[in-house]
């Protein structure tokens, strides 16, 4: 042991360096915080004997403990330990074979860790899991408290409407109640699954319809409710809030016009919420929430009372899961996006963590440092805008008709950021993108997205047209080139509204829609060659365009030759699950920008970038399929082009 400890950062640290015989290794690391790497037999011998490293030996009980079963027999792999300050002192390990933490070692402060909640199919699991309601409680109490936390509190815009109901939770009973003023920013709204399609048909949920409204008026007992509802009246219980608002039973579910009006409301229901209530670990509303697993280890330790260590799996839910996918159902669906991204502050189950968030907090009841990669507060509204797209795309409707109306509540907020005003924001949206945002001239621009993993599909229903990302499903994310120079202009853009009432949501569903632009029009052929992962275009060889790589073509979805009424043979969208073989057919580039030097590609030449164009089948004008980019011919000009601009609209 090492004659001269170093200074310890916490009452942890100096108990355990105070009493343990460490080796050299662990000493260096709790000196200066650098990670070491060392096998688990290293560890083992390193704590064998009388005089053994006592640390090494609680990483090595950890590592057999709390590892994948493949890893266990693999004594020689190589570890990562790194020690990270927090509250508690933490050291994690990171597998070299799945190169990802796979668990945590913390030393507990005065209490007692906080274990798993008991696992048990009823509604009242809350109020037996005290460490939960008291984390929610003070949470809650200093974000309302003022002071750091001033910018945590609901502000209301010019735009928001209140929602018509809301459900008074009383004793064993909630009633639907009509919205009063006494209940702004004094309710609590739920963020959950509804469930798929079958589970709900074999087990039909409460919810508020032409045959229960009168009965939810007069008011029902929790028992009738979901589990997940139920569950969410109970935290609303302990943080003393006696309203919630719950999509299934404060909106009319067999009212169209009802549901119009009340989910063009979604901003304001979320935004100025006393607290948003996440369900994420639901897979239903049927399934409830309040149960965690965490696996956990106390370790076999010489640590004075109440001093605890504790080995712990990584947690990959909520904003830990950052680096790796996420493991909770709410991540996957589509509405569940836009209620967290407009609630002030939400407190979010996950099947393994409690995790609190607000303007000012991000903290969790697992005690782990948050990895999520959010945008930092200076971080542009481009930034911002092309992160949404992208995050919300990936994401699943039950009803891809919804796909507008899912993220409008969204749009309404960013609107003003977007545009000058929220007036011109009205005009300028079109179905998912903003005209003002087309062709910008800078690496942000709303036509030149990509579908660039291959999952884009042409929904069975007309969502949006074709140049915006929202008329397939799928990842789609923008092409953040470096600034070019446009070869191609805007002439006109319009979309029309499904809803022609006078109070429709103007960022909600569309019937048609269409963009013209002016710009090079090159001819091209498309084929798809048998066992190919995607069409080839080619050029004919008096084009001024030599080669588009197939790493540099992203097609929207699939395609497929088709016949107009003219007998002219075309290419488009098709819903089939992987393109089919065909021959060569016809089709054409739009050039949009381009650049000198093709340096993205290693070729010199122009660099071109565009949009590859077929024709829907009924025969109006284009329909986007593709992004690409593409090479000119050695010597072309920009001169050379210029008899290929043709006016060309997309529908």
């Amino acid at each position: 042991m090492a004659a001269n400890k170093p200074k310890p950062e916490t009452e942890a640290t100096w108990a355990l360096l105070d009493t343990w015989s460490l080796c050299s290794s662990c000493l260096q690391m709790f000196s200066t915080k650098k990670s070491f790497q060392v096998s688990v037999v290293d560890l083992e011998v390193s704590s064998s004997g009388d005089q053994g490293c006592q640390f090494c030996a609680a990483l090595a009980q950890a590592y057999r403990q709390l590892s994948p079963s493949e890893l266990k027999e693999q004594d020689r792999e190589t570890i990562n330990f790194s020690v990270l300050m927090s509250d508690s002192h933490t050291v994690q390990m990171m597998s070299g074979f799945a190169m990802r933490i796979q668990w945590r070692i913390f030393i507990m402060l005065q209490r007692e860790p906080q274990l798993a909640l008991a696992k048990e199919d009823d509604d009242d699991e809350f109020s037996r899991s005290p460490g939960s309601r008291s984390f929610i409680q003070k949470q809650l109490s200093a974000c309302l408290s003022g002071g750091v936390h001033s910018n945590c509190m609901p502000k209301q815009a010019p735009y928001m409407k209140w929602p018509q109901r809301m459900l008074k939770i009383s004793s064993g009973r909630i009633a639907l109640t009509d919205f009063g003023s006494h209940m702004e920013a004094h309710y609590a709204a739920l963020s959950y699954c509804w469930g798929t399609r079958e589970e709900l048909k074999k087990n039909p949920p409460f919810v508020a319809n032409d045959a229960t409204y009168d009965r939810l008026k007069t008011g029902i007992p929790f028992s009738e409710l979901p589990l997940t509802v139920r569950q969410a009246v109970k935290v609303c219980l302990t943080l003393n809030i006696a309203y919630i608002w719950v999509d299934a039973l404060c909106i009319i579910q067999d009212d169209p016009s009802d549901w119009e009006r009340e989910a063009k409301k979604m901003a304001t229901v979320y935004s100025m919420a006393k607290i948003t209530i996440i369900a994420a670990s639901s897979t239903s509303c049927h399934s409830g929430f309040i149960a965690q697993d965490i696996p956990t280890h106390i370790l076999n330790t010489p640590l004075p009372p109440p001093l605890r260590l504790v080995a712990q799996r990584e947690t990959v839910s909520g904003f830990h899961c950052a680096r790796y996918s996420g493991t909770d159902s709410i991540s996957t669906r589509g509405w569940t996006y836009q209620e967290e991204f407009l609630s002030t502050r939400h407190v979010k189950f996950t099947h393994n963590d409690v995790q609190w968030w607000c303007n000012h907090s991000k903290v969790c009841m697992c005690g782990q440092p948050t990895f999520e990669e959010d945008r930092e507060p200076g971080s542009s509204i481009d930034e911002r805008w092309c992160d949404v797209v992208t995050n919300f795309s990936a994401r699943q409707l039950s009803h891809v008709a919804d796909k507008l109306p899912a993220i409008s509540g969204l749009i309404r907020k960013l609107a003003p950021e977007i545009c000058p005003s929220y007036d011109i924001a009205l005009n300028s949206y079109l179905a998912g993108v903003w005209a003002h945002r087309l062709l910008t001239g800078t690496k942000f621009n709303d036509l030149m997205w990509a579908n660039t993993d291959g999952s884009g599909k042409r929904p069975d229903v007309y969502v949006a047209p074709s140049f915006s990302w929202a008329s397939i499903t799928g990842r789609v994310s923008f092409m953040r080139q470096p600034v070019l120079e446009q070869l191609c202009h805007v002439l006109d853009a319009s979309t029309t509204l499904t809803s022609q009432v006078l109070d429709a949501d103007r960022f909600g569903r569309v019937s048609t829609g269409f963009l013209t632009l002016r710009g090079p029009l090159i001819p091209c052929i498309v084929r798809s060659l048998e066992g190919s992962r995607q069409p080839e275009v080619n050029f004919l060889a008096d084009m001024p365009l030599k080669s588009v790589s197939p790493m540099t073509c992203n097609f929207d979805c699939s395609v497929t030759p088709g016949e107009l009424t003219n007998g002219d043979v075309v290419l488009h969208r098709s819903s089939l699950a992987r393109f089919p073989t065909f021959d060569e057919v016809p089709a054409h580039v739009l050039l949009v920008y381009h650049r000198d030097e093709a340096r993205d590609i290693h070729e010199k030449g122009m660099y071109l970038s565009g949009l590859l164009l077929g024709r829907p089948l009924s025969g109006q004008g284009y329909e986007r399929i593709a992004y690409l980019r593409a090479v000119g011919n050695d010597g072309v000009e920009l001169s050379d082009l210029e008899r290929w601009i043709a006016a060309v609209t997309l529908h």
